[in-house]
């Protein structure tokens, strides 16, 4: 999932851990945009602060669907993965 930052600021994209997460959540920013892979089903909590603070915090959830098929799944990259692209450590 990729969130748009508009705002000309700025932002740190926080989420929520969940007792049943497995995987810690990583996000990846860059100037423009922050990703983020969900490896697990279920809503996401997450807040978005600016810098400076002089917005408010945004704050939502994303709701993760079961994967449709029942494979593994997919490899984790051991470094950064920026739109796509595995950049090893």
């Amino acid at each position: 999932m990729e969130f748009l930052n508009r705002s000309g600021r700025l932002v740190y994209l926080a989420f929520e851990c969940r007792d049943t997460d497995v995987h810690p959540h990583y996000p990846v920013q860059t100037v423009e945009a922050i990703s983020a892979v969900f490896h697990e089903p279920g809503a996401h909590r997450y807040t978005v602060h600016f810098f400076p603070p002089e917005m408010r915090d945004l704050e939502g959830t994303v709701v993760v669907g079961q994967s449709p098929s029942e494979g593994p799944d997919p490899p984790v990259c051991d470094g950064v993965t920026v739109h796509g692209a595995c950049i090893e450590r």
